[in-house]
């Protein structure tokens, strides 16, 4: 088993150094992506689970940008299939800018 990842950037800003949860933090460990421009999507990363509520932090125009991730001991993590995480920038009650992310299973 194991669970097929890959990220689309569907803001409007290239993102850099792209990290993502994929597990609660105890665990540490990551899907990273360096560089994803606007509309990109690289291909598939094999993960054995990810979590589908993650942390992440990406730069965007030199600011870095944060998700908090709610994972918890009772989520119920991906374990199987193909999924595309859609990242977002998206501006927060103080207009600040923040990450947004959304698992979708691919058919």
């Amino acid at each position: 088993m194991g669970v097929n990842i890959r990220v689309t950037n569907v803001s409007d800003f290239d993102l850099e150094n792209i990290s993502i949860f994929t597990a609660p933090f105890e665990t540490i460990d990551f899907l990273t992506v360096e560089n994803l421009s606007s509309g990109e999507t690289p291909e598939y990363e094999r993960f054995t689970e990810i979590y589908p509520n993650p942390g992440a932090t990406a730069l965007a125009n030199g600011k870095t940008l944060y998700r908090i991730g709610l994972i918890s001991e009772t989520d119920v993590p991906l374990i199987e299939g193909d999924f595309t995480c859609f990242i977002d920038v998206v501006e927060n009650i103080n207009q600040e800018n923040r990450l947004s992310i959304i698992f979708v299973e691919d058919d």
